[in-house]
């Protein structure tokens, strides 16, 4: 068997805007990135504050940076260990949401509204590589290994923590930046891995408590999309024009086993 990951896994993702936020007239604010190559694959989802005016706008920031910074920095000594790596991504997406919001505020008083405005986001990652599978994050989500979901909660008043809140002081974001770091969510074996899903939060609807039945594993299950990964935007989309079932956006990045 080729061992290389590309040959192993096929990646695949898709993205709809809740039926919520399309009565209003609001952008998608969801945003995914992947990669798979020889020895390493990297997934992200990342999900921007509703209360944003474009915070989709560092959503997208997020997941590309996070894949392309991954892929540059990866080591073969990383080989099943991860943590070192996703600590540096997040800190140095911090740094990059810094600059970004310095340059974009005309005086320095406009630099929490510059962040508030675009660059709130809940961030998930996952590094693959020939050994184990880990998955990383701030803030709520879904994360689906194998038939396994393990869910996201954040509390309910305060709402999700945001990676840029670490610019902001506790008077505008109410949290302690200090306490705001990347979390080990999820690792399996990579040999024993058949799919690994990272999801906004939005995609809860989909398990049984709301929808009655597993419709997030539903997806996968005829292993049509480890052969056309185009598939799953095409399903997402399905299922948001089923009434009452989707509420907010939702957003999917997969590494799927090929068929």
């Amino acid at each position: 068997m080729d061992p290389r990951l590309h040959a192993r896994f096929i990646a695949a993702g898709g993205s709809v805007v809740g039926p919520a936020h399309r009565r209003l007239g609001r952008n998608n604010q969801d945003a995914w990135a992947a990669w798979v190559g020889d020895d390493l694959a990297v997934l992200v989802v990342a999900d921007g504050c509703s209360g944003g005016v474009a915070s989709e706008v560092g959503a997208h920031l997020a997941a590309r940076w996070m894949v392309a910074q991954a892929v540059r920095r990866w080591d073969r000594e990383c080989t099943g260990q991860h943590e070192e790596l996703a600590r540096d991504l997040f800190d140095g997406l911090v740094r990059r949401f810094d600059a970004l919001a310095a340059e974009l505020a005309p005086e320095p008083t406009s630099y929490p509204e510059v962040v508030a405005d675009l660059l709130l986001a809940t961030v998930l990652v996952a590094f693959v590589d020939h050994e184990m599978a880990s998955v990383f994050g701030i803030g709520d989500g879904l994360v689906l290994v194998n038939d396994d979901p393990i869910l996201l909660s954040c509390d309910a008043k305060a709402g999700p923590e945001y990676l840029a809140y670490r610019l902001l002081g506790r008077h505008d974001s109410g949290r302690d930046s200090g306490a705001i770091v990347p979390r080990l969510l999820a690792k399996a074996s990579t040999n024993e891995l058949q799919r690994l899903v990272l999801a906004t939060d939005g995609a809860q609807d989909l398990l049984p408590a709301k929808a009655g039945r597993d419709r997030l594993a539903g997806l996968f299950d005829d292993g049509q999309i480890g052969r056309r990964p185009a598939l799953l935007e095409a399903r997402l989309t399905e299922l948001a024009r089923e009434p009452g079932l989707l509420h907010d956006d939702v957003t999917l990045a997969a590494l799927v086993a090929r068929s």
